[in-house]
C-alpha cells in the first residue's frame, strides 16, 4: 500500500563500476568499508568519490566496520542460526578515487540445474515454497544446505529469501542498501533484540547477473537481481491482526466499520483501557532500541502497520519490523527530502510530505510553519509514523470510556475527548489514503489544494496532539499516563522525545507491565472462552477481553519477514516546482514501492 507521490529531481545516475568477473560495487559516502580482503585476491576498481563501493566474496559475506577498534559480534548460531566467518577488515577515514577490492572468483549469484537450487555467495539454498511476490520482488522460504553430510533435512536452517529486480539505478542502489541496513543492524543490535527477532537477521546477499535466454525472459532483470537472504520470523501482519482483513479491503471500507465493526476476524474493541495500552507499551518498548540503532544508520520511511509482525509467546505479545526497502540514509537524508520521492503508506504520512504532494518544494517552504514542519519531514519522519501506528493499535484495541465503569469522571471525559480527536485524524488520514487507491494520485492532489484539506489535516492533528496531553494528565494509572506522553511527543511536529528516552522511560515500569500484562491475558483469554461457550457477544468488564491466540492464528503460520515492493506510480510536479522536460525526452517518474 506504499505509494510515491512527489518524483525525484535530476540526480545523476549512480555510477556501478564494470569489473572481470562481475562484481557487487558500492563505496560507502560515509567512508567506511563494507569489504572482506585478502592480498591475494586484489583487483583495481575505479570510481568517484562518494560512490557506494562493495565487494561480496563467495567464501566470506559482507560485514561492516566502523573503525580499527571495533568490535564485531555476530548471532551466535544458537539464537539465530547464522554463521559468520571471521573477517578481516580495512577502514578508511575518507573515499578515495581509487580502492582496491578483493577480486570474486564467482560473484554473482548462480543457480544449478535444478531450478530451485539458489547459490548466494558460496552458500546454497533449496527453495521450499513462495512466500510472497510483488510487481518488482518475490519472496520464497528457503532451506540452506550443508555440505556437512551429518546434517538431517529436519535439523537445516530454514530462512527468507528475497529476489528484487530493480528497473533503475535508483532501485537497484535501494535493493543493496536495504542489505547493508540488515547488516548494521545485527551489529549494533543489543544481544537480547537480537535474540528477540525484532528485525529479520541478516544472512548473505549479492548481485546475480542475468544473461542470454533468462535475461530475454526476464526484461525487468537487465539490471540483475539483488538476491538477499535472511532469518524468517514468525507473525502475523500487525494490520490483519487489528482488523481481521486485507490490505485490499482497507482501501475501501467504511470508517464506520473500521471504528466500530462488526470485524470478526480481528481485534476490533477487545480489550479494556489497561488492556490496550499494555499493548501499546509492548509496541514502544520492543521497537525503541531497534529505532535507537537504526536512527544513525538511516531512516525506515515506511513505518506502518503491514510492516510489523505480532505473535505471542509465553502469553506476551511480541513485535518485529520488516522490510527496509524505502529506506534511505541517515547521513544523507537531510540533504535529499527535498528531491527525493516521497514514500510509504499515506495514512502515516507527515504534514510535509501531503503539502509536497499538493503544492511542491517551493511553496511548501514558503508557508508560515515550513521550518517547524519541515524539521520533523527531515529528522522525525519515522517518529511520526511510528507515534500514529501506537495510536492506531491503542484505540482500535479499547472497547471505548463507555466500557470504564471503574473509571473517574474527569479521566473518563478526557479520554473520550482523546478518542474523538484521533477518530477525527484517522478519518481523514484514511480518507486520504483510499482516494488515492479510489482516484489516483491527480484527483487526490487536486482535492488536497481545492477543499483546504491540507489545513483540516494539519488542524486535526494538533487537536488530536492536544488532546492526548489533557488524556496524560488526567490519567492516573502510571502506564498508561506515560503511554499517552509518549505518543503526543512522537506526532507533534513540535515533539522531542528521542528514541533513547522512550526506552529509559518506560524502562522504570518495565517489572510492573510485564506482570500486569501477562497477568491481564491470561485472565482475558479465560474470559474469551467462557464467552463462546455462552454464544454471547463481547460482554461489559474491566479485565483485558484480548482475543484466544490459540484458536484464531491458523497453528501460528509463518508469514514472510519482508514487504514485498510496491507498483510503479508516475505523478508529474505542479506549479513552479515542476522541472523543465528536454524536446524530445520524458522524465521518467519512478516509485520503489
Amino acid at each position: 500500500m506504499a505509494a510515491v507521490f512527489w518524483p525525484p529531481m535530476p540526480t545523476s545516475p549512480l555510477a556501478m563500476p564494470r569489473t572481470e568477473p562481475p562484481c557487487n560495487i558500492a563505496w560507502p559516502a560515509s567512508g567506511l568499508l563494507f569489504s572482506t580482503m585478502s592480498p591475494q585476491n586484489m583487483v583495481m576498481v575505479t570510481g568517484p568519490p562518494g560512490s557506494m563501493v562493495t565487494a561480496t566474496c563467495p567464501s566470506t559475506p559482507i560485514a561492516p566496520h566502523r573503525s580499527p577498534s571495533a568490535t564485531l559480534r555476530s548471532p551466535s548460531s544458537s539464537s539465530s542460526g547464522i554463521h559468520m566467518p571471521q573477517k578481516v577488515l580495512i577502514s578508511v577515514n575518507s573515499a578515495p578515487a581509487i580502492l582496491n577490492v578483493s577480486p570474486l572468483p564467482s560473484c554473482r549469484a548462480t543457480a544449478s540445474e535444478d531450478a530451485n537450487i539458489v547459490m548466494v555467495g558460496s552458500r546454497t539454498f533449496e527453495r521450499m515454497h513462495k512466500l510472497g511476490q510483488g510487481s518488482f520482488a518475490t519472496v520464497w522460504e528457503v532451506r540452506e544446505k550443508n555440505t556437512d553430510s551429518s546434517e538431517t533435512v529436519q535439523e537445516a536452517p530454514i530462512w527468507a529469501l528475497k529476489y528484487s529486480s530493480p528497473v533503475s539505478e535508483q532501485m537497484l542502489e535501494a535493493c543493496l542498501l536495504e542489505a547493508e541496513i540488515l547488516q548494521q543492524l545485527a551489529l549494533m543490535l543489543p544481544d537480547e533484540v537480537v535474540t528477540a527477532n525484532r528485525v529479520p537477521q541478516y544472512v548473505a546477499h549479492t548481485l546475480r547477473t542475468i544473461s542470454g535466454a533468462r535475461a530475454s525472459a526476464s526484461p525487468r532483470c537487465k539490471r540483475g537481481q539483488v538476491l538477499v537472504a535472511m532469518s524468517k520470523l514468525d507473525g502475523k501482519p500487525l494490520d490483519q491482526w487489528l482488523y481481521g482483513v486485507d490490505e485490499n479491503r482497507l482501501k475501501t471500507i467504511t470508517m464506520s466499520e473500521l471504528f466500530d465493526g462488526p470485524l470478526p476476524g480481528g481485534q476490533l474493541a477487545t480489550k479494556n483501557f489497561s488492556g490496550a495500552c499494555s499493548t501499546a507499551a509492548a509496541l514502544l518498548s520492543q521497537m525503541a532500541p531497534v529505532f535507537t540503532a537504526l536512527n544513525g544508520i538511516a531512516y525506515h520511511r515506511d513505518v506502518s502497520a503491514h510492516n510489523f509482525l505480532i505473535r505471542k509467546e509465553a502469553g506476551v505479545e511480541e513485535f518485529s519490523l520488516l522490510d527496509f526497502g524505502l529506506a534511505v540514509r541517515a547521513s544523507t537524508w537531510e540533504a535529499q527530502c527535498r528531491s527525493k520521492s516521497i514514500c510509504g503508506d499515506p495514512r502515516y504520512f507527515t504534514p510535509t510530505a501531503w503539502t509536497l504532494m499538493a503544492l511542491g518544494l517551493k511553496a511548501t517552504q514558503a508557508m508560515p510553519d515550513s521550518a517547524l514542519t519541515f524539521s520533523q519531514y527531515e529528522k522525525r519522519i519515522d517518529h511520526f509514523s511510528f507515534g500514529i501506528l501506537v495510536l492506531e493499535v491503542l484505540f482500535a484495541l479499547w472497547r471505548g470510556p463507555e466500557w470504564e465503569d471503574a473509571m473517574l469522571g474527569q479521566e473518563k471525559e478526557a479520554l473520550a475527548t482523546a478518542q474523538k480527536a484521533w477518530r477525527d485524524f484517522w478519518a481523514e488520514a484514511v480518507g486520504l489514503f483510499q482516494k488515492f487507491h479510489g482516484d489516483g494520485p491527480s484527483a487526490t492532489r487536486r482535492a488536497l489544494i481545492q477543499a483546504n484539506v491540507l489545513s483540516q489535516y494539519k488542524d486535526k492533528l494538533t487537536a488530536l496532539c492536544s488532546a492526548l496531553r489533557l488524556a496524560h494528565d488526567a490519567v492516573q494509572s502510571g502506564l498508561p499516563a506515560l503511554v499517552f506522553k509518549i505518543v503526543a511527543e512522537l506526532a507533534d511536529p513540535q515533539g522531542t522525545m528521542c528514541w533513547q528516552d522512550i526506552k529509559a522511560s518506560l524502562d522504570d515500569t518495565e517489572a510492573a507491565f510485564g506482570q500486569t500484562k501477562v497477568r491481564s491475558n491470561t485472565e482475558a483469554d479465560a474470559e474469551n472462552v467462557a464467552s463462546a461457550q455462552q454464544g454471547s457477544a463481547l460482554v461489559p468488564a474491566t479485565e483485558d477481553a484480548a482475543w484466544n491466540w490459540s484458536s484464531a492464528l491458523e497453528s501460528t503460520a509463518s508469514w514472510v519477514a519482508m514487504r514485498l515492493t510496491r507498483n510503479m506510480l508516475g505523478l508529474a510536479l505542479v506549479g513552479t516546482d515542476k522541472p523543465k522536460i528536454k524536446k524530445g525526452s520524458r522524465r521518467r517518474k519512478t516509485a520503489l514501492c
